[in-house]
């Protein structure tokens, strides 16, 4: 096969060629810009849209072979005229890896719409593209300076023209050899062996400092990226986030309310500790604590409004909660969940802005309940407060003499009138310190002519509560009825109190 060597073609149109290496270049890093911003924005979003057409164009692809096939041709004529020809041995490189790079995200932005990835995926493919869309800018200043000629001393074209010599023989035709030469190629690996073992040799203390530096630097990235983000955390692990401490205490699954009624849908709550070491309150933003379903669903704390249902746990966390400042503060979390149907399930505290989470793996048990039957003067204990029923009256109405005192003392008379259709059932107590405990939790249930009846409290109406009689209203037919129950229903326990 003839061919035509290349070399007074480049020689002539040298400060060209570079020319159009720069643009090629600025148009590269305009595509790179334009891919680091959807990554950019894919991190921060969690979802992005794209078409692998408009980020890796078959234009773009193209022009990075031009740029290779260039750098291949400037090398061996650099070599030839015996000029420093690292600068083109690196772009060679450069562009190789540019051709894979392009590849690969062509195959990612494919994905993009089909499923949503990993953020630490997304993540590792955004800090590549960053690395690679500033390395751009080196290349695009060098071939801007080799195209228009700046540097006088070194790109004085007029010289390097005379220097390179132009002759007949870069003009010359030559064959080319299509036969294989196998010795002369073991020759030829065996000599690049034998220099690069040489260059080792004599660089040895700096290449190994270089190594090490890049070993480090390296085995950080791997960690902080791939290793540390994976790291699982159990319940009663402590945590810092940010410097501040984080705990989970226990976890449980619920469907029930705090009446101990059944709800549309489970619940996940979790006990969560937060030390916050800062001379100021705190209002996290809503992506800050989630739940992960089995890595693919996620779900945030309950609202406020939704909250009444679980407030018997303690301080229940919502959007609008500021953690105390220079404290431990215990709140419990509550996410609501579609069904009961999951094989693993992540507490996620927001690390940074890549949103990057800190893990827990959570086992969450179910409520235990307990049923009992108890006694008028038999103490119970809810929610820490003491429990004690001493008697019960049932009429239409009760008229109740109190003392009031302020200048003087003064009696009065009090009557206490049921509802329409209603009688009073009057429930006399040991002294009550919570009212509220009793408004909560306390129904009862009847059976009226072999018929039985339920009475939540959330229906039952509180009356009054004067000198430790509790007064109620209730149906007109439980005056007649066969047997009373009084019912005290809270998330883990029921007790019932027999009447009749």
């Amino acid at each position: 096969m003839i061919l035509r060597k290349p070399y007074a073609f480049l020689i002539k149109y040298f400060k060209i060629i570079h020319i159009v290496l720069f643009v090629i270049f600025g148009y590269l890093t305009f595509k790179l810009r334009d891919i680091y911003t959807f990554l950019i924005d894919y991190v921060k979003n969690g979802y992005g849209y794209a078409t692998s057409g408009r980020y890796t164009s078959v234009l773009m692809l193209l022009l990075i072979i031009l740029v290779l096939i260039s750098a291949i041709f400037i090398f061996m004529l650099m070599k030839e005229k015996q000029k420093p020809v690292l600068f083109y041995k690196v772009l060679i490189i450069y562009s190789s890896i540019l051709i894979i790079y392009w590849f690969v995200y062509h195959n990612f932005f494919s994905l993009v719409n089909e499923k949503e990835l990993e953020r630490l995926t997304v993540v590792f493919y955004r800090d590549v593209t960053a690395f690679i869309y500033y390395v751009n800018y080196f290349y695009v200043g060098l071939t801007f300076i080799r195209g228009f000629g700046f540097d006088i001393k070194k790109f004085s074209f007029d010289k390097d023209k005379k220097e390179l010599n132009i002759t007949e023989e870069d003009r010359a035709e030559y064959e080319v050899d299509l036969e294989f030469d196998k010795d002369k190629l073991v020759y030829f690996f065996k000599r690049e062996k034998r220099e690069i073992k040489y260059y080792f040799k004599e660089n040895a203390l700096v290449l190994t400092i270089i190594g090490v530096i890049i070993l480090l630097f390296l085995s950080g990235y791997i960690y902080f990226n791939f290793i540390h983000g994976k790291i699982v955390h159990h319940e009663n692990s402590i945590i810092a986030v940010n410097n501040i401490k984080y705990e989970i205490t226990k976890s449980y699954i619920t469907n029930l309310d705090k009446y101990s009624d059944e709800m549309n849908n489970y619940h996940v709550i979790v006990y969560l500790n937060i030390d916050n070491i800062y001379d100021e309150d705190i209002l996290f933003d809503k992506e800050k604590f989630r739940l992960n379903i089995d890595n693919t669903s996620y779900l945030y704390p309950i609202s406020k409004s939704a909250s009444i249902s679980f407030d018997d746990l303690g301080s229940v966390y919502n959007t609008s909660t500021k953690v105390k400042k220079n404290t431990v503060s215990n709140y419990v979390f509550v996410f609501k969940m579609n069904n009961n149907d999951y094989k693993k399930i992540y507490f996620e505290i927001l690390k940074n802005a890549d949103y990057e989470y800190e893990k827990f793996s959570l086992e969450p048990k179910s409520y235990t309940r307990e049923n009992k039957d108890i006694k008028l003067n038999e103490e119970i204990i809810i929610e820490n407060t003491k429990l004690k029923f001493l008697s019960y009256e049932i009429n239409d109405r009760y008229s109740i003499k109190y003392e009031e005192c302020k200048d003087s003392c003064n009696t009065y008379t009090k009557t206490i009138n049921p509802g329409l259709n209603d009688i009073v059932l009057a429930l006399k107590l040991e002294e009550l310190e919570n009212r509220e405990l009793l408004e909560n939790y306390l129904g009862f249930r009847y059976t009226y002519k072999d018929k039985e009846y339920n009475v939540s409290s959330k229906d039952i109406a509180v009356i009054d509560y004067l000198d430790n009689v509790l007064y109620l209203s209730v149906p007109k037919v439980i005056k007649n009825a066969d047997s009373i129950i009084v019912t005290i229903k809270t998330r883990n326990n029921e007790y019932y109190l027999k009447l009749r």
